[in-house]
């Protein structure tokens, strides 16, 4: 199972959090599936994930659990099967 981890929010150098409300990559219900002959691989079903300004995120798990393809879909190189990347 992948894990997703985040850190407290980046302060900016006056001292301040940012804002809970910016929020710039949202993962919402992202599901990636893979067609084959030998039939479908679902990667990713029902992945959420919001990522606010100045936040560090860590992607935790054994390989195979599809850390890429989610850093994958978040940089638009592969298609989303269901949901959106925001």
């Amino acid at each position: 199972m992948m894990e997703a981890v985040a850190d407290r929010p980046a302060r900016s150098a006056a001292g301040a959090a940012p804002s809970a409300s910016s929020v710039h990559v949202h993962l919402n219900h992202v599901g990636k599936t893979y067609h084959s002959m030998n039939g479908d691989l679902t990667a990713l079903k029902d992945i959420n994930l919001s990522i606010r300004e100045g936040e560090f995120v860590t992607l935790l798990g054994p390989s195979g659990c599809a850390k890429s393809t989610v850093l994958r879909c978040l940089a638009g190189v592969e298609e989303v099967t269901t949901g959106d990347v925001l």
